[in-house]
């Protein structure tokens, strides 16, 4: 039988990884740290090889995609279709297509809606502390988070899912035995963007943060953070 050479190993499971992420749970992006501690929404792909429309350029991006790509989700909202709504944004990747067809066609507004809110109220929760968000909230920032993941948001929509075919590299690690060298892989990233209109979405954020305040003992430094993010929560979400 042929030996397996510990990089053939290595290259596999990188492979493996990348075609199996899509039979997992789905994989909703999390805006990474940007300076100053603020989010940075924008999300970061590949180069472009082809998409949805047929084309293998940024020019077939819908404007939605390309925004949310290469300015984040505010820049989205920006647009006139979506005055006076926030938009959210689902991400799955891998190089299994069929699997990815599947979760897109099984993504639903009931099951995957509260995951998006919650994740975008965590991140608006963490930009605001000075502190880790358990100390500067005390229990107030798990209620408030688990109170977002087990709501219904009727008010929300499907608006649209679009896909895109890219290449990534794998980066080198000589420090590995033996070394992996850089490689290069094509990979479909699938995006599902969902929409609710503002006047409903700050309705639940603000029964669930008084929800949640009502239950949190707190010290009166945490619950001084706790009125402060009530009150201005909006301001950037």
């Amino acid at each position: 039988m042929m030996a397996i050479s510990g990089f053939a190993v290595i290259l596999f499971a990188a492979l493996f990884a990348l075609a199996s992420c899509a039979s997992s749970p789905s994989v909703f992006f999390r805006p990474a740290e940007g300076e100053g501690g603020q989010p940075n929404e924008a999300f970061m792909i590949g180069e472009i090889l082809a998409t949805k429309s047929g084309g293998g350029g940024e020019e077939d991006l819908p404007q939605w995609l390309s925004r949310a790509i290469y300015g984040g989700l505010q820049q989205v909202e920006a647009l006139g279709v979506f005055y006076g709504r926030y938009v959210f944004v689902a991400r799955n990747r891998g190089g299994n297509f069929v699997a990815l067809s599947r979760w897109a066609e099984n993504l639903t507004v009931f099951h995957d809606f509260p995951r998006l809110a919650a994740a975008r109220i965590e991140d608006r929760l963490v930009s605001e502390a000075e502190l880790f968000p358990d100390d500067e909230y005390g229990d107030f920032f798990a209620k408030l988070i688990r109170l977002a993941s087990n709501r219904q948001y009727p008010q929300a929509v499907l608006e649209d899912v679009y896909w895109v075919k890219t290449r990534v590299t794998i980066e080198a690690d000589y420090y590995s035995f033996p070394p992996v060298q850089a490689q290069e892989l094509e990979v479909y990233e699938f995006f599902a963007m969902l929409s609710i209109d503002r006047p409903s979405m700050q309705e639940h954020v603000r029964d669930m943060m008084s929800s949640a305040a009502a239950a949190t003992q707190a010290n009166r430094f945490q619950r001084a953070a706790i009125n402060r993010v009530q009150g201005n929560f909006f301001e950037g979400f």
